[in-house]
Formats: C-alpha cells, structure tokens, sequence
C-alpha cells in the first residue's frame, strides 16, 4: 500500500458530509483552471448523481458511461481508460448511476470481511503518474465510495458554506480523515474554501475561518472566497460550461472565473510548500 499511496501524491479530495456546498462546482472550475495553467489533470466523478458532467458538458455523450469503467476497475482490477482532452489537458472519469452500483459491490464485500476500501486507491494508482494533479469529486454523504476517497487521497479539500451545519460538516470530515489513517497515513487537509459568500458579508467569513481555525488549526482555510453567483452555477449547468467560458453571461461569471483561478493558484502553492517541506525532512533523515 505505501508504493500505491506514493504514486497518489497528487491526489485530492473534494470532499464535505453535506451536500450542496459546491463540491462538484468547486471540482469541475478548479480542474479546468489548473488545466487552463497548463497541469495535466484527471478529474474523477465518484458521485452517483454525476452532476460533473453537466458542468463539463458530456452528459449523455460517448464518453458518459455513468461509471461503468470505475465499476470495473475497481472491483476487476481493469485499468482506468479516462476520456480524454474534455478541456484541453482535462481527462474525465465519469460517474453516474452506475457509481451506486459499485457503492454495493463494496458494501457487499466488506460484509463478507474484505477491506475494499484501498480498491479504488490501487486502480487510480495504475494511471495517477500520468497526471499532475488528480482531483476526486465525492458523493454527498458518508459511504463506501467516500471512505475509499479518503484512503486513495493525499489531500482534501473541504468546500463550506455561510452557515453552521457546513462548519458541521468540517467537524464531521475531520473525524473521517482521522478514521481512515491506519489506511492512509499520509492524508491530510489541503485547504477549506469558504464557497458561495457574499463579498460584503465580512463578519459571516470571518465567523467561519475562525471556526475552521478551533477545527483543523491555523492556515487551513484558503485565502481564496467563491463568491456568492447561483446564476453562473445555473447557466453553467445549462449549458455545460465552467465559469471561465461564462463570458458576461451572466455578469458576475467574470467574477467567479476569477476567484477559481486565485483558488487553483493557491492550491498549487500550498502543494508545493507541503512537498518542499517533505523533501526537506527527507534529505535531514
């Protein structure tokens, strides 16, 4: 397992207990800006609703397969066969109806006393040194299919929103990074980002980094905020495009676009400090 976690050094969860706080969003812009910036990107859709292909685009295309080829990979052991080039420099696994499938299988195999939950981990490690940065959008509840992201992830990336069950959420996903170490030793938060605030509500975001702060420690939450546009998620969604391709339309896309692109930065930034660091100890020991 420590050769396969190793090839996942650039794995990243998006991940929070409770839904609706942008973790698809969060997954589909900050793929396609880091593929913008010129990184080799897989994003992987483990959620049984598959939203992240209305956001990408390729809903009931050839390449949507609601996650046939996740099913196989991990309970076959066949190798992962992304789409390719989605955005430029953006591969895709899909995922959809038959992402609840494979939740079942794995729940059906730890019944039987397997540890299925390092399968998923195995396969991406097959493909992950293809890519710079590989990112996990999660289904919006605990599960099989969360835990086993958690196990496959160096880092996770927790989305809030302005409110108290989403500071839960953290809690709660503090609790699950803790409970999936004796399998994966070496996850750890990446960074909480503050989605869908208002810019002008100052004691709203500082209430909620304070409240990462008591959580997860100082310098968790990223600087970056995703401002509140449901109108660009709504277009977006329509007509499967990421906030970037927005244009004006609606005017507050070129807003959002550029938040995503400070957030892609940052997250780029911590990654590197973080590998520095190791390097360092590395070279100490």
């Amino acid at each position: 397992m420590t050769e396969v976690l190793e090839r996942n050094r650039r794995v990243i969860a998006v991940a929070n207990v409770k839904g609706g706080v942008g973790k698809t969003s969060i997954t589909a812009n900050l793929a396609a800006e880091l593929a913008a910036g010129g990184y080799k990107v897989l994003a992987v859709d483990l959620d049984p609703q598959g939203n992240l292909r209305n956001i990408l685009g390729y809903r009931d295309s050839d390449i949507d397969d609601a996650g046939e080829g996740l099913l196989r990979s991990v309970t076959s052991g066949d190798e992962l066969h992304p789409a390719k080039n989605v955005r430029e420099r953006l591969d895709v696994v899909a995922g959809g109806i038959r992402s609840k499938d494979l939740q079942r299988e794995l729940q059906r195999a730890a019944m039987d006393g397997g540890d299925v939950t390092t399968k998923l981990a195995t396969s991406l490690a097959q493909i992950s040194h293809r890519y710079d940065i590989v990112l996990l959008d999660t289904p919006p509840s605990p599960g099989m299919l969360q835990t086993s992201a958690l196990v496959a992830a160096r880092y996770v990336i927790i989305p809030v929103e302005a409110d108290e069950d989403s500071l839960d959420g953290v809690e709660t996903m503090a609790g699950e990074i803790r409970a999936v170490r004796s399998r994966n030793p070496l996850i750890s938060p990446l960074g909480v980002v503050r989605f869908r605030m208002r810019q002008q509500a100052t004691r709203a975001q500082a209430e909620i980094a304070e409240g990462i702060t008591e959580l997860l420690g100082e310098g968790v939450a990223f600087d970056t905020i995703v401002r509140d546009a449901h109108s660009v998620a709504r277009i977006g969604k329509s007509q499967g495009k990421i906030a970037r391709e927005l244009g004006t339309n609606p005017p507050s896309a070129a807003g959002v676009a550029a938040d995503y692109h400070h957030l892609s930065r940052e997250v780029l930034t911590v990654i590197q400090a973080n590998e520095e660091q190791l390097a360092q100890k590395e070279a100490q020991a």
